[in-house]
């Protein structure tokens, strides 16, 4: 029955994805071969890309199909907020060019597209996509791993990094699971949905308080993308404050 599926009518749009992290470190290496970590953490340091997002996780027809994934994402970007996807989000959010190189950077906040741009042309790139997507739900590790670099160089534990993660819109249980892999490396994770653990107020305070003090991360739940886009920014400014940048 047609009338109870949405399925979108979009064209097809370019797009550039499937990053790795070697990927990442040799694009970095082009503008400064002797220290290509040291360009991104640089950028963090100084402003230009305000913090990391991490985006994980498909996109559910709860809603207007990817609303949620689409405004949020927009929201950091705008913000200079340096979004990594992982897994199908990254369908919606190519439908809406957020993965499509433009050397305009349409929707990208000022500081980041400039460093995009540096990034590209080093590159022999006309531009680089608004957002980085890594891979599939199951790569998540590659985000780690670049994590560990930057809190390497700093010399800091990931929990101090003005990073933040978020699963919008998923669909699948096993966004839970690697929703507290984010928590669990000390990241704060939010969720647009609630969780099946509502039934007990004990769960609930665990997962979006006490565990905080185990491993420096939780989760936070909030439907509204620009509320949760706010929070996540919040939360961005605080680890940059603790850190003196």
């Amino acid at each position: 029955d047609q009338t109870k599926a949405y399925i979108p009518k979009y064209e097809p749009h370019d797009m550039l994805g499937g990053f790795s992290t070697e990927q990442l470190v040799a694009a970095l290496g082009k503008v400064k071969p002797e220290d290509p970590v040291g360009v991104l953490v640089d950028q963090i340091k100084n402003g230009n890309i305000r913090g990391v997002a991490a985006l994980f996780l498909s996109n559910s027809a709860g809603d207007e199909y990817g609303y949620r994934t689409v405004e949020l994402v927009r929201e950091l970007i705008r913000n200079n907020v340096l979004v990594i996807f992982t897994g199908c989000v990254a369908t919606v959010a190519s439908y809406h060019d957020l993965l499509k190189p433009d050397p305009m950077y349409p929707g990208v906040g000022e500081n980041l597209a400039k460093v995009m741009d540096v990034i590209a042309k080093a590159n022999g790139l006309e531009a680089l996509p608004p957002c980085i997507f890594m891979g599939a739900c199951v790569d998540n590790s590659r985000i780690e791993e670049v994590l560990n670099a930057v809190a390497d160089y700093l010399k800091v534990r990931i929990d101090q990094l003005p990073v933040v993660a978020s699963a919008p819109e998923y669909i699948a249980e096993k966004a839970i699971p690697i929703g507290f892999w984010a928590v669990s490396l000390g990241i704060f994770t939010h969720l647009g949905d609630q969780p099946n653990v509502a039934a007990s107020d004990r769960v609930v305070k665990w997962l979006t308080e006490d565990v905080e003090k185990i491993f420096g991360g939780k989760f936070y739940v909030e439907a509204d993308p620009h509320a949760a886009a706010g929070k996540m920014i919040e939360v961005i400014e605080e680890k940059r404050k603790a850190l003196g940048i």
